[in-house]
């Protein structure tokens, strides 16, 4: 036995009244800004109650259009815009919206999200006992998840990252009882919380793998109860998938969308500025020097009018040294030149009749550019840039969305926290390595955090080129129990070995 309901009741109390201080403390921060110069700090409310943020259109508008008789879609300009999200969370948006309206949806929203991520923290807790059999280990993971800020900063935004981490942990309790009894009731639920979680977040559908080899392992000796069991998951997907993937075929007119997909850019900057993001991921992360923020600029240059070599300068001026030890800076200044020119043809009055054209040349040669690099730097492309992606991935404290920490140069509390949260996500990746050495005794856990880590870390590095902090919140679950072994298990030796 784990612990006593008591005791459960009190680990939940704990965390949701952690959870609803940090969050009102955060909406505080906000509504007391007053510094609003820099784009990064200056957040905003919704309806006074949740956090805006940019990706509230792609989740909201879905239920606002399909009440209008629009469609379940983010944008009605394009029948293709419907599956550019997937529908999870919007729908989970869109009970609080009937239940309580536009307004108070938001209040209850963040309210529901909070108790969600209580009861996860409580899931997370019994699924590692189950897991590892170790109620070390298990506590160890509930208290790094329950009473992390970073997580607990999520629950009061209207994006996904506020509800998949509950959905992950409530999916990881179902696994572990699967792996622990092995039954078809058991897979059958893993497999309804695996579908919820992967149409909330699509990246987590990438857990399928780990699921897959979980199925063999345990039922390598019975392939009546592997297949039986197997059945019970691929039911479970087939009731929620399949649904969907016929609805994504016939509004795309015959894709195959079994998630999402965009078919133009979805920022609205056009196709060239994801060329521009591509050349960018050649010599660094996108996210640290935002595409989207170049155009905006550009865009905001040539509607207001004024000198286009100022304005290149001072952008070109802004790109670290490191890019030039890849291109030259006439190519640089071209390929900006580039990316200007588009704009003017779009948003100039003038030379409005040339747009196809100039979107054509700008795309091409922003694109002929990169390739050219990736042909005669390999190992630069292929490698290097992706550890410098992969430090930025590890080194960093997953606090843009912790408000009352924005003060750091200043505060040294502030300072102190943001630095333990840094070397928090170092442990948890070094832990990754360091359970190695006790990889026959958690075999399957191991496997099972591995595999789904080093996908999505792959994934980021090799596939999309792009990494913004949120995108870890997915790994967070597995990455603290990973780091909850190699602190038991490595505390465990040492004692030993000192005859403690």
């Amino acid at each position: 036995m784990l612990t006593s309901k008591k005791n459960i009741f009190l680990a939940f109390l704990a965390v949701l009244a952690i959870a609803f201080c940090l969050n009102e403390l955060n909406i505080n921060s906000i509504r007391n800004q007053t510094d609003k110069s820099n784009e990064f700090l200056n957040k905003e409310l919704v309806f006074n109650h949740t956090i805006l943020s940019i990706d509230n259109s792609w989740y909201l508008p879905q239920i606002h259009n399909y009440i209008a008789g629009k469609g379940f879609t983010c944008d009605t300009s394009s029948a293709k815009m419907g599956v550019r999200r997937t529908p999870v969370y919007p729908l989970f948006y869109g009970i609080h919206y009937l239940l309580f309206g536009e307004k108070d949806s938001f209040y209850f929203i963040k309210i529901t999200q909070t108790v969600l991520f209580a009861l996860s923290a409580i899931a997370l807790l019994f699924a590692v006992f189950y897991l590892t059999n170790n109620k070390k280990i298990a506590w160890i993971s509930y208290l790094m998840y329950g009473f992390n800020p970073t997580l607990i900063s999520y629950t009061y935004f209207t994006i996904t990252e506020s509800l998949s981490p509950a959905l992950i942990c409530f999916m990881l309790f179902f696994f572990a009882k699967s792996v622990k009894y092995n039954t078809f009731k058991y897979w059958f639920f893993t497999g309804i919380l695996f579908s919820l979680a992967s149409l909330c977040r699509p990246t987590i559908f990438i857990f399928g793998g780990s699921i897959a080899v979980a199925l063999i392992f345990i039922n390598i000796k019975m392939l009546k109860k592997m297949i039986i069991n197997g059945l019970a998951f691929g039911l479970a997907v087939s009731l929620f998938f399949i649904p969907y993937i016929i609805r994504n075929y016939k509004i795309t007119n015959g894709d195959l969308v079994i998630l999402e997909k965009f078919y133009n850019d979805p920022m609205g900057y056009g196709m060239q500025n994801i060329e521009f993001r591509r050349w960018i991921s050649s010599w660094m992360n996108p996210s640290d020097y935002n595409s989207e923020r170049v155009s905006n600029k550009m865009i905001t240059h040539v509607q207001n009018g004024g000198d286009k070599s100022v304005l290149l300068d001072s952008l070109i001026a802004t790109i670290p040294q490191r890019v030039y030890l890849s291109y030259d800076k006439k190519t640089v200044e071209e390929i900006y030149l580039s990316l200007y020119n588009y704009y003017e043809y779009k948003y100039s009055n003038v030379l409005s009749k040339n747009i196809d054209s100039a979107e054509t040349n700008s795309i091409q040669f922003i694109r002929q550019k990169t390739q050219l690099f990736i042909r005669e730097n390999p190992i630069r492309y292929y490698m290097l840039t992706p550890l410098l992606f992969l430090k930025s991935i590890i080194v960093q404290s997953n606090s843009a969305t912790i408000t009352y920490l924005d003060n750091y140069h200043t505060n040294k509390v502030s300072y102190l926290i943001k630095l333990l949260l840094i070397l928090l996500n170092v442990y948890l990746f070094v832990s990754l390595f360091g359970n190695l050495l006790y990889l026959k005794k958690y075999f399957l856990s191991y496997i099972i955090i591995a595999i789904f880590t080093g996908i999505n870390i792959g994934y980021l590095l090799f596939v999309i080129k792009y990494f913004e902090a949120r995108y870890l919140v997915p790994l967070f679950p597995f990455l603290y129990v990973s780091g909850a072994i190699f602190a038991v298990e490595t505390w465990s030796r040492f004692k030993h070995k000192l005859h403690f």
